[in-house]
């Protein structure tokens, strides 16, 4: 059953003071995936994926991954992800118009995680119809829920106001490519973005660190803050997983790397040094300014 720490919990002013804390969209699909996974109150819920088939779904199965490694421990209670895809949304708004609505209802509320992939490509009216009385079910019941609208380049979903209004009552992002060609910030348009091994070195000589210092062992604050701020960079810039960040540094677990990304968006935002330190090692990298400083 889902847990109390649903969005239910999460009171309106802190939703608002989130959002305000977190500047680009690169922060917000990053501490909205975090919110869903954490096992604190749902700050952003649901959280809507708007992009390219390809984009969004392959952030949504990073998602059902994470939280399967997350809750595959039994002992910490049985965590519940319902996933559902462009042909089972079909048939379960199929019979939820029919003589199985209860059933549907109960499938779709038991659920922790609800993860919906293909809300755009419904188009029968009786499709339409059906699916805003499944979304406020699971909304009601504190159940979390994440959504793709997948859009071909240069093309608009055409949905009922009343499934966008509902969707947009939580967070919506833009998912952007994250082929390793891919541009960012950098000192020119068009520039490609610093590489995960020139943010790990640059935020390393910052701090009179070396490589092996920050993807070592070593708990020194001043390591852990290196530590911290190379991954989330390499995250912002490079498009990378949590888990293949995790690679670049000994290994970690894409749990260790989402829990110091957090840590350090966090300092960044109340910590005027640590946003100094940012800015100085984007300057390092020929970059013009930090992606979570800038006004959305």
């Amino acid at each position: 059953m889902p847990t109390s720490s649903g969005p239910g919990d999460a009171d309106p002013q802190q939703r608002r003071d989130h959002r305000h804390a977190v500047r680009s969209e690169l922060d917000l699909l990053g501490v909205g995936i975090t919110s869903l996974l954490a096992d604190e109150p749902c700050y952003y819920s649901p959280l809507v994926l708007v992009g390219s088939p390809a984009a969004t779904t392959a952030v949504l199965q990073e998602i059902r991954h994470h939280w399967k490694g997350l809750h595959r421990d039994t002992a910490r209670g049985s965590r519940r992800l319902l996933f559902i895809d462009a042909k089972r949304l079909c048939r379960d708004l199929d019979a939820a118009a029919g003589e199985s609505l209860d059933s549907v209802h109960q499938r779709w509320t038991s659920a922790d995680l609800v993860v919906i992939d293909g809300i755009a490509q419904l188009v029968e009216d009786h499709h339409l119809a059906s699916l805003p009385h499944l979304l406020d079910r699971v909304l009601e019941t504190g159940s979390r829920m994440v959504c793709s609208l997948a859009q071909e380049h240069g093309k608009r979903s055409q949905l009922p106001e009343a499934i966008t209004s509902r969707l947009g009552e939580g967070l919506v992002v833009t998912v952007r490519s994250t082929e390793p060609t891919a541009t960012t910030v950098g000192p020119a348009m068009g520039r490609p973005a610093p590489s995960v091994r020139r943010i790990l070195s640059a935020s390393a000589r910052h701090f009179g660190l070396t490589n092996d210092d920050l993807i070592g062992s070593s708990r020194r604050r001043t390591v852990a803050l290196a530590r911290g701020i190379a991954m989330y960079l390499a995250r912002q810039f490079c498009g990378e997983s949590l888990a293949a960040i995790g690679r670049r540094f000994s290994g970690r677990d894409h749990t260790t790397v989402m829990h110091a990304i957090r840590v350090t968006q966090e300092r960044i935002q109340r910590d005027p040094a640590v946003a100094a330190d940012v800015d100085a090692i984007l300057t390092t990298l020929g970059c013009e300014t930090n992606p979570g400083s800038q006004d959305a």
